[in-house]
């Protein structure tokens, strides 16, 4: 694949763990435990006698492992964040992964409300290697309506696909529990339009290239370069590209078309291994993005002092509840030689950011309303001056 030239080439990683070590400190109190019983007979597909451990992770590969006893499990985590929960034998061979329902296959626990303290599973069945809950924990416990559950589901579904395949070199080990940590997330890049003073709403974002994304965590040797590419090799680049910040490196490629051949099996060559991912879908993920549709604001004199924004979805004119998805915002201004203005980092509750030094709207060729997601994906919308 080539890279395209684009509106928004300039953005990729722009929020290097800027509140990740605030949010852990005010985590330690706020503990959630998880509980459950997998059956002990043999006729089971995944019981209480072959599994023997329960793995949690986060997005970061950060790592919870305890011991089930007679079938029973509890272990405490943060719940600021989503969490994977897998099962493993004394072989660190991975049995299984547990399931939510609506294609969801983490727990997400950042959508518990403060005053709960446990989240009980139940006795759980299994069916090969997907083990489900005995209750209805989307409803019962993180009090999700429709709408949420859909958005998580799509924002969530490269981490789902890590929780289904976290052997990802394929040597029957689980990977975390050999000390390494391997996912894919996405950069998305859209247009919103021309603007002449403001902006106007749109019913939809045209939402046209990406860029595959390769995270590897806490490793002191990185490497400098990967390989993407097919499984079967008739799709394939090699990048050099990457962003390193405190607990991770991300690889990144250029610029791809989203009408460009998409596969769904990934290889990644990373210092000499030969690691397999699932691709998913584009049209899921795309049609529940958040769009941030922004308003600006002149002072007396005409410069650009205030910009004020509200969370839609990118498919629709229905105004959604971005702020547990999201983690951060960031706001970019550019001229005919460059950047001109970034705004800090904001947090997703903000709707508003006021300039400290107004720009001259003459000096504007473009801007971007950008953001994270809790899951390490990148959004990117750009609105061109005239």
């Amino acid at each position: 694949m080539k890279p395209i030239a684009g509106l928004m080439i300039a953005l990729i990683i722009i929020f290097a763990g800027c509140s990740k070590e605030d949010s852990d400190n005010a985590s330690k109190t706020n503990r959630v435990k998880i509980t459950g019983k997998l059956p002990v007979t043999r006729s089971a597909t995944i019981d209480g006698k072959e599994a023997t451990k329960v793995l949690l992770f986060n997005t970061s590969g950060e790592i919870t492992v305890t011991n089930i006893i007679d079938g029973t499990f509890t272990v405490q985590v943060n719940k600021d964040e989503p969490v994977g929960l897998i099962f493993s034998n004394e072989a660190k061979n991975f049995l299984g992964y547990l399931t939510l329902g609506q294609g969801i296959q983490s727990l997400p626990l950042n959508y518990l409300n403060d005053t709960t303290s446990i989240v009980n599973l139940g006795t759980m069945s299994a069916n090969g290697n997907i083990v489900s809950a005995s209750t209805d924990i989307l409803s019962q416990f993180m009090k999700m309506n429709t709408e949420q559950i859909q958005k998580y589901r799509y924002a969530s579904v490269n981490f789902s696909l890590y929780v289904k395949n976290p052997d990802t070199d394929q040597n029957g080990v689980i990977d975390m529990l050999e000390g390494k940590f391997y996912r894919l997330a996405f950069t998305y890049f859209g247009s919103g339009g021309n603007y002449t003073t403001t902006p106007a709403k749109l019913n939809a974002i045209s939402v046209d290239s990406y860029r595959l994304m390769f995270i590897t965590a806490n490793e002191s040797s990185v490497g400098n370069e990967i390989t993407f590419s097919s499984v079967d090799g008739s799709v394939s680049y090699t990048t050099s590209q990457k962003g390193i910040n405190p607990n991770h490196t991300i690889f990144y490629t250029d610029l791809i078309p989203i009408n460009a051949p998409q596969f769904t099996q990934c290889k990644v060559i990373y210092k000499n291994q030969q690691l397999f991912f699932e691709l998913p879908a584009f049209s899921g993920t795309i049609n529940n993005l958040a769009y941030l549709y922004p308003t600006l604001s002149y002072d007396s004199s005409g410069k650009l002092n205030k910009v004020t924004w509200e969370y839609y979805s990118v498919s629709t004119v229905a105004v959604v509840d971005a702020t547990r998805l999201l983690t951060d915002i960031i706001i970019q201004f550019d001229g005919n030689s460059g950047r001109i203005h970034n705004s800090p980092n904001l947090g997703p509750e903000n709707k508003e950011y006021v300039l400290t030094t107004p720009l001259d709207p003459s000096s504007i060729t473009n801007f971007n309303m950008a953001y994270n997601d809790i899951f390490g994906n990148h959004v990117v919308i750009g609105y061109r001056h005239q």
